[in-house]
Protein backbone atom coordinates (compact mmCIF):
# COMPACT_ATOMS: atom_id res chain seq x y z
CA UNK A 1 0.00 0.00 0.00
CA UNK A 2 1.03 3.41 -0.94
CA UNK A 3 0.47 5.73 1.66
CA UNK A 4 1.47 9.72 2.60
CA UNK A 5 0.86 10.45 6.45
CA UNK A 6 -2.10 9.15 7.48
CA UNK A 7 -4.06 6.70 5.54
CA UNK A 8 -6.98 4.73 5.62
CA UNK A 9 -7.60 1.01 5.88
CA UNK A 10 -7.85 -0.14 2.15
CA UNK A 11 -7.59 -3.67 1.42
CA UNK A 12 -4.37 -3.71 -1.34
CA UNK A 13 -6.31 -5.05 -5.01
CA UNK A 14 -4.34 -6.97 -7.30
CA UNK A 15 -2.83 -4.88 -9.67
CA UNK A 16 -4.51 -4.52 -13.41
CA UNK A 17 -1.07 -3.17 -14.96
CA UNK A 18 2.37 -1.22 -15.24
CA UNK A 19 2.05 1.68 -17.30
CA UNK A 20 5.33 3.39 -18.58
CA UNK A 21 6.13 5.87 -21.67
CA UNK A 22 5.93 3.12 -24.67
CA UNK A 23 3.46 0.65 -22.88
CA UNK A 24 -0.26 0.38 -23.70
CA UNK A 25 -2.50 3.53 -22.41
CA UNK A 26 -4.26 3.32 -18.86
CA UNK A 27 -7.63 5.10 -20.37
CA UNK A 28 -9.75 7.66 -18.05
CA UNK A 29 -13.03 9.60 -17.77
CA UNK A 30 -12.99 12.89 -16.59
CA UNK A 31 -15.45 14.26 -14.15
CA UNK A 32 -15.45 18.20 -12.86
CA UNK A 33 -17.54 21.34 -13.15
CA UNK A 34 -14.23 23.45 -13.77
CA UNK A 35 -13.78 23.50 -17.52
CA UNK A 36 -9.91 25.02 -16.47
CA UNK A 37 -9.37 22.25 -14.44
CA UNK A 38 -10.25 19.56 -16.89
CA UNK A 39 -8.39 21.60 -19.67
CA UNK A 40 -5.37 21.31 -17.45
CA UNK A 41 -5.30 17.85 -16.68
CA UNK A 42 -5.92 17.39 -20.22
CA UNK A 43 -2.70 18.74 -20.71
CA UNK A 44 -0.92 16.92 -17.84
CA UNK A 45 -2.04 13.67 -19.32
CA UNK A 46 -0.96 14.55 -23.28
CA UNK A 47 2.41 13.78 -21.75
CA UNK A 48 2.08 10.60 -20.37
CA UNK A 49 0.78 6.76 -21.10
CA UNK A 50 -3.19 7.94 -19.80
CA UNK A 51 -5.32 8.67 -22.45
CA UNK A 52 -8.46 11.11 -21.83
CA UNK A 53 -11.54 9.34 -23.50
CA UNK A 54 -13.79 11.81 -22.01
CA UNK A 55 -14.54 14.26 -20.15
CA UNK A 56 -18.48 15.79 -17.98
CA UNK A 57 -19.59 18.65 -16.00
CA UNK A 58 -21.40 16.68 -14.28
CA UNK A 59 -21.44 12.94 -12.05
CA UNK A 60 -24.48 12.39 -13.98
CA UNK A 61 -23.06 13.02 -17.51
CA UNK A 62 -19.98 11.53 -16.57
CA UNK A 63 -21.96 7.92 -15.07
CA UNK A 64 -23.11 8.10 -19.02
CA UNK A 65 -19.34 8.41 -20.55
CA UNK A 66 -18.07 5.60 -18.38
CA UNK A 67 -20.94 3.30 -18.53
CA UNK A 68 -20.68 3.71 -22.52
CA UNK A 69 -16.63 4.28 -22.91
CA UNK A 70 -15.64 1.67 -20.17
CA UNK A 71 -12.57 3.49 -18.96
CA UNK A 72 -9.92 1.83 -16.85
CA UNK A 73 -10.43 4.56 -14.34
CA UNK A 74 -12.53 8.17 -13.78
CA UNK A 75 -11.10 11.03 -12.33
CA UNK A 76 -13.85 12.89 -9.96
CA UNK A 77 -14.26 16.45 -8.36
CA UNK A 78 -16.74 15.69 -4.80
CA UNK A 79 -17.65 19.18 -5.58
CA UNK A 80 -20.43 18.81 -8.54
CA UNK A 81 -23.70 20.13 -9.16
CA UNK A 82 -26.34 17.62 -8.90
CA UNK A 83 -25.11 14.62 -7.67
CA UNK A 84 -21.88 14.97 -6.11
CA UNK A 85 -18.68 12.94 -6.55
CA UNK A 86 -19.01 10.52 -3.37
CA UNK A 87 -22.70 9.67 -4.83
CA UNK A 88 -21.12 9.01 -8.28
CA UNK A 89 -18.21 6.95 -6.94
CA UNK A 90 -20.95 4.61 -5.19
CA UNK A 91 -22.80 4.23 -8.18
CA UNK A 92 -19.68 3.50 -10.38
CA UNK A 93 -18.90 0.77 -8.04
CA UNK A 94 -22.37 -0.64 -8.39
CA UNK A 95 -22.34 -0.58 -12.04
CA UNK A 96 -19.14 -0.89 -12.98
CA UNK A 97 -16.86 -2.16 -10.49
CA UNK A 98 -13.85 -3.01 -12.49
CA UNK A 99 -13.22 0.94 -13.04
CA UNK A 100 -11.44 2.39 -10.34
CA UNK A 101 -12.13 5.60 -8.87
CA UNK A 102 -8.90 8.47 -8.26
CA UNK A 103 -10.44 11.69 -6.53
CA UNK A 104 -9.05 14.73 -7.03
CA UNK A 105 -10.09 17.65 -4.73
CA UNK A 106 -9.27 20.75 -2.97
CA UNK A 107 -10.91 19.51 0.04
CA UNK A 108 -7.76 18.60 2.79
CA UNK A 109 -9.83 17.73 5.97
CA UNK A 110 -9.80 13.72 7.08
CA UNK A 111 -13.59 13.25 6.90
CA UNK A 112 -13.25 14.20 3.17
CA UNK A 113 -10.39 11.56 2.71
CA UNK A 114 -12.72 9.00 4.82
CA UNK A 115 -15.61 9.03 2.45
CA UNK A 116 -14.00 9.06 -0.51
CA UNK A 117 -12.22 5.72 0.23
CA UNK A 118 -15.43 4.30 2.18
CA UNK A 119 -17.48 5.27 -0.85
CA UNK A 120 -14.90 3.19 -3.71
CA UNK A 121 -12.00 4.98 -4.00
CA UNK A 122 -8.57 3.89 -4.78
CA UNK A 123 -6.88 7.08 -4.33
CA UNK A 124 -6.81 10.60 -3.55
CA UNK A 125 -5.07 13.64 -4.26
CA UNK A 126 -5.59 16.72 -3.58
CA UNK A 127 -6.00 19.69 -6.54
CA UNK A 128 -2.44 22.00 -5.35
CA UNK A 129 -0.40 18.83 -5.71
CA UNK A 130 -2.05 17.36 -8.89
CA UNK A 131 0.57 18.02 -11.23
CA UNK A 132 3.06 16.30 -8.98
CA UNK A 133 0.78 13.66 -7.28
CA UNK A 134 -1.74 12.44 -10.18
CA UNK A 135 0.66 10.28 -12.34
CA UNK A 136 1.71 8.97 -9.38
CA UNK A 137 -1.50 7.95 -8.24
CA UNK A 138 -2.64 6.55 -11.57
CA UNK A 139 0.65 4.22 -11.07
CA UNK A 140 -0.35 2.88 -7.64
CA UNK A 141 -3.72 2.10 -8.36
CA UNK A 142 -2.77 0.05 -11.75
CA UNK A 143 -0.14 -1.62 -9.15
CA UNK A 144 -2.96 -2.75 -6.93
CA UNK A 145 -2.11 -0.03 -3.97
CA UNK A 146 -4.02 3.16 -2.78
CA UNK A 147 -2.40 6.79 -3.02
CA UNK A 148 -3.15 9.77 -0.81
CA UNK A 149 -1.24 12.99 -1.59
CA UNK A 150 0.67 13.94 1.25
CA UNK A 151 -1.35 16.49 3.09
CA UNK A 152 -0.57 20.50 3.18
CA UNK A 153 2.39 21.32 4.91
CA UNK A 154 2.98 17.73 6.35
CA UNK A 155 0.13 17.86 8.35
CA UNK A 156 -2.05 14.60 9.24
CA UNK A 157 -5.27 15.30 7.55
CA UNK A 158 -7.01 15.97 10.55
CA UNK A 159 -4.75 18.89 11.09
CA UNK A 160 -5.40 20.59 7.51
CA UNK A 161 -7.00 23.44 6.73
Amino acid sequence: MISYGWAPEVSKVEPTRHITSGSDECTLIIMDDDSGIREALRLLFDSSPVHVLGEADSAAAGIELVERLNPDMALLDISMPGMNGFRAARELRRRMPHVHVIFLSEHTDRAYVDEAFESGARAYVFKKKASRDLLNAVQAVLSGHTFISPSPAGLPCSQAL
